[in-house]
């Protein structure tokens, strides 16, 4: 489930959230570490499409400093939080803390490159980014 609201956490704004479902788990019962990568990559993608209104196509360039905190289990809300920490030519990046309540899961920052034609190209609405 999506959900996009406007609450913050210091400087973060609240971006996505997503109940923990059965197939979202690993073999021990607890949120796969790969699911939880995606969410965050797509919750920030999104929040970077939002920001920018780009005229070609934004990719994942990289994740930066990833650390699995805690874990989070079926049933549990995870909310992602999101701040743009850095605009250069081509590229955006996105500070990225998940939670479930206070208690932190995931934090990363990660890189997105705004493409044209397939190749970079300067961000354009800088002025608009939150």
């Amino acid at each position: 489930k999506i959900c996009w609201t406007v609450s913050t956490v210091g400087l973060m704004y609240k971006i996505h959230s997503h109940l923990v479902g059965s197939s979202d788990l690993n073999q021990y019962g607890k949120l796969y570490g790969g699911k939880v990568l995606s969410l965050i990559d797509s919750a920030g993608w999104q929040y970077v499409i939002d920001s920018i209104s780009p005229k070609g196509n934004v990719v994942t360039r990289k994740f930066d400093n990833c650390l699995f905190e805690a874990p989070a289990n079926l049933g549990e809300w995870l909310d992602v939080y999101g701040e743009i920490t850095y605009i250069g030519n081509t590229s955006i990046t996105v500070s990225l803390k998940c939670y479930v309540k206070e208690r932190l899961i995931v934090s990363t920052s990660v890189v997105y490159v705004h493409l044209v034609d397939g190749k970079p190209s300067k961000v354009l609405n800088p002025e608009k980014i939150k």
